[in-house]
């Protein structure tokens, strides 16, 4: 999908782009938990650091990253908005049916869009920096892990896995609906109503394309006797390398100060 900027592979060289896609994954997830779970704007400061360093290792994707930050804005004002008219404080304006803003409120949700900003900014770079195969082949190796040997954890991870694996198709397939609806006559201008009223042609299409290739999938690999349940074997083990390894106490030292 042409639009379809965050997660766009930015071919290079540098050190985000040698990482493993498991630690990467790590980041990502420890990264975000902190900063979901920070209540105070000093909390920030460990992930801005990691961003600085993150930033200054990777090629060319400083340039990306206001860009990554202003496609959500939409998210900033929803945020804001639902947390000026829903916390208690000093009554700055007041609207009919005891609709108020209040200054507690505009605080928190100058807060909160904050954190977006910065989940943005971590994730952005991270997926710029690595191919969505090398995602599948992360989650293919989870599943080779003793420790997440659960039936259950092993099927959710490997549906992780596939839906990775074809997300390029599924934004082929959105970029050919919306062409070929656009060609009909299809108008996605105008205000925020009409706009969210001219993705129903577009949504509902690509709905039933996304049951009809799932189906697909499904049926092509009971036909070739796939086993959930099955030991998987691997081509190439990884190992990790000490680029590795200090990313990894990296994040662990951003999650231990966020949470001090």
């Amino acid at each position: 999908m042409a639009g379809y900027q965050l997660s766009s592979y930015v071919p290079g060289n540098s050190i985000l782009h040698r990482l493993d896609p498991l630690i990467k994954l790590a980041g990502i997830i420890a990264v975000v938990s902190s900063l979901l779970l920070a209540d105070n704007w000093w909390k920030f400061i460990p992930t801005i650091i990691l961003l600085i360093v993150i930033v200054c290792k990777s090629d060319n994707i400083f340039f990306y990253l206001f860009h990554d930050i202003a496609q959500v804005w939409l998210f900033y004002i929803i945020t804001f908005a639902i947390h000026c008219l829903t916390n208690d404080g000093r009554i700055l304006l007041s609207f009919p049916f005891d609709i108020n803003v209040t200054d507690a409120g505009i605080i928190k949700g100058i807060f909160f869009s904050c954190k977006i900003a910065l989940i943005v900014s971590f994730v952005g770079p991270i997926m710029r920096t690595t191919r969505l195969s090398d995602w599948d082949s992360a989650m293919q190796n989870l599943t080779g892990m003793k420790a997440l040997n659960h039936f259950s954890l092993r099927k959710l991870i490997e549906v992780l896995g596939y839906t990775i694996r074809f997300l390029p198709l599924i934004f082929q397939e959105l970029e050919r609906i919306r062409i070929s609806q656009l060609g009909r006559g299809l108008r996605l201008k105008g205000n925020i109503i009409n706009r969210i009223k001219g993705t129903i042609p577009i949504i509902a299409p690509i709905i039933s394309a996304c049951f009809y290739r799932a189906d697909a999938i499904s049926a092509s690999m009971q036909m070739r006797g796939y086993d959930p349940g099955a030991s998987r074997s691997q081509y190439k083990a990884r190992k990790l390398s000490s680029l590795d390894k200090a990313f990894l106490l990296l994040f662990a030292a951003q999650v231990t100060l966020s949470f001090i």
